[in-house]
């Protein structure tokens, strides 16, 4: 048997009256139809390319549903896609799924893409790379190895081992970084964690951030919110009823007194000098 896909002028000499088409043109034909209407063979503008009958691509939706590849699924309408071993492509509206045991289910614009990757949310989620996940809906993004962004409405995860899980503007880049706050959440380095909502940023190595408005810069870690810290030494406070407790602290009091902790006692900086 052929068993191959045919143009439909070359289908239509196949069949021209009189004539009496050949098995394998027979084959071709049959083959032609189940390629470009499903797994029916009656299925609207669905495409289904590659592998045998108990492990091969099937494509079981209409208006654009497209699978090609060994166990490669593509089952929903309107635009869904599966190319490659074992992926899976199950909602509509352009979800998207390609490489090596892949899963797209989200639906208006869900892209997996890689090895083990999975994009499961709604409305924008992008998964890219080697174990990467994006879980969110409307804007979700994951690249990289095992890569993880679970937070909605703009969650950000690329390195390895790094995780956005807040919603609403996550971010982590770098290797085993983690930023779980949500409004402005900041993780980017080696091992640094932001865990704060409304601005929270943490930058370096082993750099922790945890209070709203918190930034930390190199290692170490900064708990008191509206400030700035520079690895374990200077932090800088924004709120001026806020006093330092630890040796390093800046901070202006409510006399409008650049003040310094410094010796274990709060001190004001008067012309250059300490005063106790």
């Amino acid at each position: 048997m052929a068993d191959t896909l045919t143009s439909k002028t070359a289908l239509k000499a196949y069949f021209q009256t009189g004539d009496k088409p050949t098995q394998d043109q027979f084959d071709d034909q049959i083959s032609t139809l189940v390629a470009q209407g499903g797994n029916t063979g009656a299925l609207h503008s669905a495409v289904q390319i590659g592998g045998g009958s108990d492990n091969g691509a099937v494509a079981s939706g209409v208006c654009g549903c497209f699978a090609m590849g060994t166990a490669a699924t593509a089952i929903n309408n309107n635009g869904c896609f599966a190319q490659g071993t074992s992926v899976s492509a199950t909602a509509m509206n352009g979800c998207f799924a390609q490489g090596f045991g892949v899963t797209a289910s989200g639906s208006n614009g869900c892209f997996a893409q890689g090895q083990a990757t999975s994009a499961f949310g709604a409305g924008g989620a992008f998964a890219q790379g080697l174990g990467a996940y994006a879980l969110g809906t409307y804007g979700s993004f994951a690249q990289g190895t095992a890569a993880y962004a679970s937070g909605n409405f703009g969650s950000f995860a690329q390195g390895e081992n790094a995780s956005a899980t807040g919603d609403k503007g996550s971010f982590a880049q770098g290797a085993g970084v983690r930023a779980t706050g949500s409004y402005g959440c900041f993780a980017m380095g080696t091992a640094t964690t932001a865990t704060s909502d409304n601005g929270c940023f943490a930058m370096g190595v082993n750099a922790t951030a945890s209070k709203p408005g918190a930034a930390q810069f190199g290692s170490g870690s900064n708990g008191l919110g509206t400030s700035l810290k520079v690895g374990g030494g200077i932090r800088i406070l924004g709120n001026t009823s806020a006093q330092g407790d630890r040796n390093g602290d800046i901070w202006v009091d409510s006399g409008g007194t650049v003040c310094m902790y410094s010796n274990g006692t709060a001190q004001g900086i008067v012309g250059g000098a300490l005063m106790g």
